[in-house]
């Protein structure tokens, strides 16, 4: 991969070309079809070349674009010109010496960890903004109230709202309990293993 800038005097004359994630594990009706690969073999003059996938063996393939030594990691191209098609659709990978033929992986095989990270990444995104309450609880069972938070908001955070409610507790004298620990404040609900419908024991320190 590489990085282009907008103040890059090449940057309007680059083309981009599209990569196609349905050719992630391979299909039989894309056997024989037409491919073609641009090569840098070893970072010198580029070469282009052309053949057609031959054999496809879950996500990787074998193909017979002739290449030159150091053009592992170009890409291999569709060329479907009946409905004017140019996709990516893997990169060359090695020459397998004993088929006597060229392999390559598919292009979804190679991003799928990065979507399958974006997903968690998403899904972590969702969680964290999610609301839910927590049970606060004083230890004589004087004050019960649920506070609403996410599991991103800071503990000092649900500790202000607390106060806002009840401000007759004394702010200098207590400290919380979750699970028979004391909860660190400048910590996240998250880092405090803090879930839905926790309860959490509001405590004195001793009066001198």
């Amino acid at each position: 991969m590489i990085e282009i800038k907008s103040d890059d005097k090449i940057y309007n004359d680059i083309k981009f070309l599209y990569y196609d994630l349905n050719y992630k594990f391979g299909y039989e009706a894309y056997k024989n079809e037409s491919v073609f690969s641009i090569q840098y073999p070893l970072g010198e003059e580029s070469a282009c070349a052309s053949g057609q996938i031959i054999n496809i063996n879950n996500y990787e393939f074998d193909h017979n674009i002739s290449t030159n030594n150091g053009s592992s990691g170009c890409p291999i191209i569709l060329l479907n010109s009946n409905i004017n098609l140019i996709r990516v659709i893997g990169i060359h990978k090695n020459a397998n010496y004993i088929k006597n033929l060229n392999s390559g992986t598919f292009i979804g095989e190679i991003f799928k960890n990065d979507e399958e990270e974006n997903k968690n990444q998403s899904n972590n995104k969702n969680d964290d903004n999610k609301i839910f309450a927590v049970l606060f609880v004083l230890v004589d069972g004087c004050i019960n109230y649920p506070i609403t938070c996410k599991n991103s908001d800071y503990f000092y955070e649900l500790e202000e709202k607390l106060y806002n409610e009840h401000p007759e507790i004394k702010k200098r004298n207590i400290y919380f309990l979750f699970n028979g620990c004391c909860i660190n404040r400048l910590n996240t609900v998250k880092e405090n293993k803090i879930f839905a419908g926790s309860t959490i024991l509001i405590n004195f320190y001793d009066e001198e």
